[in-house]
């Protein structure tokens, strides 16, 4: 029962634990055969934890479920399971390369899609990969847990590196799961090796660990911060759109916006023109008050992505500085339909419609602000700013209690007026 309520637990943690019931079958059979054959009944319930996913999903909505395909479809950006699985021959030896020798990491690889079966890299990545099963297939007996950590590696890689397409082709650390496998065949071939020497083992493994430690320390220098991370990942995916993006970004926050504008310019070269990178360049056009090719990248984002909201965020920022107040409550409002989540958002809502003299609509956003971010003095000011406008001065004392409560100071000019017209203090 443990062991099925942790399993349960892993699954709603991590797709990939629906590997743990293949995982545990094959242990059973390989390790136990001869002694605990008859024992599957206390297997067969953890094939049942795997409908944990679909129920977690949908709850049984079948609506919810149909739309799966949807959703698969969307990670699968245009690519099919067969492409896919010729694609992760070549990517398996990757993660192999990177188990052995940890080095040229990067967060993000420039793989390219394989389409046909007889690209000369796929047939030798095949080649390579049965040689490995075939390997341990054949020490299967003799050398029982090696044999056991190349199973262990392959079977939990099998969810992300199989048939079903995932928009990235490769990740690192999708190999956390897949590496315990790895790390039973290294320390137990040592063993195997070195069976009449142990302390060589040992000293191999002290070495090793001491060797991967140093590695991983100086890998902790490329994940300092956001800038390092993507500069670390162009570097060693000069061809990566996305390493380009972001890079970008983490200039733009910086307030780097030349560097900034140059990546972008980089991403919209290097493949099809990106929503994202069109709204960002729009911001920093926007900075610079180049307005018209702001609002144009704006309107070429929308036009190829009508569905992200940060461009409507954004050109809204853009007719708001301009003082065309209901072209951005429109482009608020449309923003606010697909994230309910943003409290900036409707703090720009609110102000755009106290602008207007529409103080019951303003009160709205800000209190739905309010209820994201219940900490922020800033929007119950203007709440009780709103109120007070609104001429519903018990409310308004109201907010300037909350302000009180989470130790804020209240502008003295605001509580002078609001004692004035309200007639008490």
């Amino acid at each position: 029962m443990g062991s099925l309520v942790c399993a349960i637990l892993s699954m709603l943690s991590i797709e990939n634990s629906v590997s743990l019931p293949f995982m545990i079958c094959f242990y059973q059979w390989f390790i136990f055969k001869n002694e605990r054959g008859g024992d599957w009944k206390r297997i067969f319930p953890f094939f049942l934890i795997i409908l944990v996913l679909p129920l977690s999903w949908g709850l049984l909505n079948l609506q919810y479920l149909v739309g799966i395909h949807r959703t698969v479809d969307g990670f699968a950006q245009g690519m099919n399971g067969y492409q896919y699985a010729l694609t992760e021959t070549k990517v398996i030896l990757t993660y192999l390369k990177l188990l052995i020798l940890p080095i040229h990491q990067t967060l993000e690889y420039d793989f390219t899609l394989v389409t046909s079966f007889f690209d000369p890299s796929v047939i030798g990545s095949m080649f390579c990969l049965l040689l490995i099963l075939v390997i341990a297939i054949l020490i299967r007996n003799r050398l029982k847990l090696m044999s056991l950590g190349i199973f262990w590696f392959f079977i939990t890689l099998m969810p992300e590196s199989s048939f079903w397409p995932i928009r990235d082709l490769v990740f690192e650390h999708r190999l956390y799961l897949p590496l315990l496998g790895f790390s039973l065949f290294l320390s137990s071939g040592l063993f195997y090796l070195f069976a009449k020497k142990e302390s060589v083992a040992i000293g191999i493994l002290f070495l090793l660990v001491m060797g991967y430690g140093v590695l991983t320390y100086q890998r902790n220098h490329v994940w300092l911060n956001e800038f390092s991370l993507w500069d670390d990942a162009v570097r060693q995916s000069p061809a990566s759109a996305r390493a380009y993006l972001n890079r970008g970004s983490a200039y733009q926050a910086k307030g780097d916006l030349d560097h900034a504008l140059a990546d972008y310019n980089r991403v919209i070269g290097l493949g099809p023109i990106d929503p994202v990178t069109l709204s960002n360049r729009g911001l920093i056009f926007q900075k610079k008050g180049h307005l018209d090719l702001a609002l144009a990248n704006y309107n070429l984002a929308i036009k190829i992505n009508p569905s992200f909201a940060g461009t409507y965020c954004n050109r809204g920022l853009l007719y708001k500085d301009e003082g065309k107040v209901d072209l951005a409550l429109a482009d608020f409002d449309k923003a606010a339909e697909m994230i309910h989540h943003d409290p900036s958002i409707y703090l720009n809502k609110g102000l755009l419609n106290r602008g207007k003299g529409n103080f019951n609509q303003a009160i709205e956003d800000f209190s739905r602000a309010i209820e994201l971010v219940p900490y922020d003095n800033n929007l119950y000011e203007l709440r009780a700013e709103t109120y007070f406008l609104n001429k519903q001065y018990n409310q308004a004392w109201g907010d300037v209690g909350n302000i009180k409560s989470y130790r804020g100071k209240v502008n003295p000019l605001f509580l002078k007026d609001l004692e004035k017209f309200s007639g008490h203090g």
